[in-house]
């Protein structure tokens, strides 16, 4: 795979007077994983030969970095929030910076055990701008989502009933 989806939708599949239920993923899955990540953590710089997952931000906000791997281009920049989950391909480099307190879940199709998990992971020297270690923004990042606006402010309008 040249190229990663990043975001992925996730829908409603059931709802009643007792709330709802959202499906992440249906899909048969090797390991679960739920990381907590401490403020300015950087966490990845690798690539997965055959490995793919799905991460799902529960709280706080994630910086994503890709490119194919070997590429020596400059990588594509993603922001994520709480509730988004976006995808990784085999073969992608990529890198996460946690500008925040944050809880990632990573679902993978192959096993975590640790055996798996580095024969299959190539380490590569940091992806992620060194501007962007502790900042939450860069000029040329791309949005999650399809609206011009970042997840914070359709959060704030939310909570407040406008939008």
């Amino acid at each position: 795979m040249a190229e990663s989806k990043v975001l992925t939708r996730t829908r409603v599949s059931s709802r009643d007077t007792r709330g709802h239920i959202r499906n992440l993923l249906d899909l048969p899955l090797g390991s679960v994983s739920r990381i907590v990540c401490t403020p300015g953590a950087v966490r990845a710089n690798h690539y997965h030969k055959t490995d793919f997952h799905y991460c799902f931000l529960e709280k706080g906000v994630a910086e994503y970095y890709e490119r194919p791997a070997g590429s020596k281009r400059p990588p594509k920049h993603y922001q994520f929030g709480p509730g988004q989950l976006f995808y990784t391909g085999s073969m992608i480099e990529h890198a996460m910076v946690f500008p925040e307190a944050s809880i990632l879940w990573c679902f993978a199709r192959n096993s975590r055990l640790s055996q798996n998990y580095e024969a299959d992971t190539v380490r590569i020297p940091s992806i992620v701008p060194p501007s962007s270690t502790m900042k939450s923004k860069s000029s040329g990042s791309k949005r999650a989502g399809s609206s011009k606006r970042s997840w914070r402010h359709r959060r704030s309008r939310s909570r407040r009933g406008d939008g």
